[in-house]
């Protein structure tokens, strides 16, 4: 996969090189410039490129602000089954959206808390009825 180096280095800083993942760089009003990655992977679709990224993906409303402080938005579901990693920052006189997949630790994370909240209503109802 070619990645722009910047993108790359950010990916190796998180330790999150060789997991699937995808990018867009958005200029300073939000027009997408370049996207890249496993794109099929995420839906991201190079036709994109020219567009205004919040008309193309709904996901990035109210995320794509005017500070330069990079954001990190955990667990966020694309659609059912597949959860990345939102990762926002900028460089290079861009707004760079990283996606990195992260299916695998929120499904497991999900069925954790669906145990706890099952466990949790069985007390509940134990202590109810005696």
């Amino acid at each position: 996969m070619n990645l722009p180096q910047v993108v790359f280095d950010y990916l190796g800083a998180i330790n999150s090189v060789a997991k699937p993942n995808a990018f867009l760089a958005l200029d300073e009003q939000g027009y997408i410039q370049s996207v890249g990655g496993n794109v099929a992977v995420f839906d991201v679709s190079t036709a994109a490129v020219g567009q205004l990224a919040l008309e193309q993906y709904a996901h990035l409303e109210g995320l794509l602000t005017r500070d330069n402080e990079p954001l990190i938005i955990r667990n966020t579901q694309l659609k059912p089954g597949q959860w990345v990693d939102l990762h926002l920052f900028s460089a290079k006189e861009l707004r760079w959206v990283v996606y990195v997949d992260n299916t695998q630790s929120a499904a497991l994370l999900q069925a954790e808390q669906q145990q706890r909240l099952e466990e949790d209503l069985l007390v509940e109802l134990h202590k109810r009825t005696g």
